[in-house]
């Protein structure tokens, strides 16, 4: 994209990129090669680790688990649970070459006594790779946008 356009000329040259794109099948879905892998050097474990991104599944299953309703009904807000989330992000994407994951679920708790920078290092690229980045600076915009509820405001 030539950065001298104006924005109407970027919308023309993405409609038009669009219209030149195959129409897709179920089965080109399906057989996809959709997950990619990125390889990162920690150099607090020595060497480098490959990271993988995860499927629409996966991801779902990680936001849940980062996410704790309080109260009820019409008065249930969400909070994020941070305790061991880097660990649980971890886990779900630290891989060999092959793209088989390294850890367990049983194996959070272990993970999240690692060094955080190593962990950070994990952490950015699984986020940047799983989308979770965008999300997270979404889900603080929104955080911003609504009223603050008091600790005592969770039992109904």
């Amino acid at each position: 994209m030539d950065d001298t356009q104006n924005p109407t000329e970027q919308q023309e040259d993405n409609e038009q990129q669009e219209h030149n794109l195959k129409d897709l099948t179920a089965q080109d879905i399906i057989e996809a090669k959709d997950r990619v892998m990125r390889r990162i050097a920690v150099p607090e474990w020595g060497g480098a680790v490959w990271v993988r991104s995860m499927s629409s599944g996966e991801k779902e299953k990680y936001i849940k688990s980062v996410r704790r309703t309080i109260g009820k009904g019409r008065n249930a807000t969400e909070e994020i649970v941070l305790e061991e989330s880097s660990a649980r992000l971890a886990q779900m994407t630290l891989c060999d070459s092959k793209g088989i994951l390294l850890f367990n679920a049983g194996q959070i708790k272990m993970l999240s006594t690692r060094s955080a920078k190593a962990m950070q290092r994990v952490v950015d690229a699984a986020a940047e790779l799983n989308g979770l980045d965008e999300a997270a600076e979404e889900e603080s915009k929104n955080d911003s946008a609504r009223p603050e509820v008091s600790e005592d405001s969770s039992t109904d």
